[in-house]
């Protein structure tokens, strides 16, 4: 189990997370003002599926009606997804994979994507 609070940082600011829910193969953790929740769940079945995603929820001005705001969410997640019943590839493989996609989303490759480049 994840520890309570989780804590990320978001332009250089450390944002605490504390937990909001668990379950036997899930965890929220949510910032007090709500603005950003981290998710952890994981499904096992013909493949194994564990996914983290953090959503980042906003208001901000209406771009047709500049005077209303509207709600805004963005959200970024990490999905590893293998064999079900963890076979086929032991821990630590799938730990170096995901070390290896981490790394390479470096900050020039993060601007890129977010660049929509492929």
């Amino acid at each position: 189990m994840f520890s309570d609070p989780q804590s990320v940082t978001v332009s250089g600011a450390a944002k605490t997370l504390p937990r909001v829910s668990a379950g036997e193969f899930a965890g929220t953790f949510r910032a007090s003002d709500g603005a950003f929740v981290l998710t952890v769940k994981h499904n096992q079945g013909k493949k194994d599926r564990s996914v983290v995603s953090l959503e980042q929820r906003k208001i901000g001005a209406n771009p047709l009606d500049p005077s209303r705001n509207l709600p805004y969410n963005a959200r970024a997640y990490f999905v590893l997804e293998g064999p079900g019943g963890s076979t086929g590839f032991t821990s630590v493989e799938l730990e170096d994979l995901c070390k290896a996609v981490t790394a390479y989303l470096s900050a020039a490759n993060i601007t890129k994507l977010v660049g929509k480049e492929s």
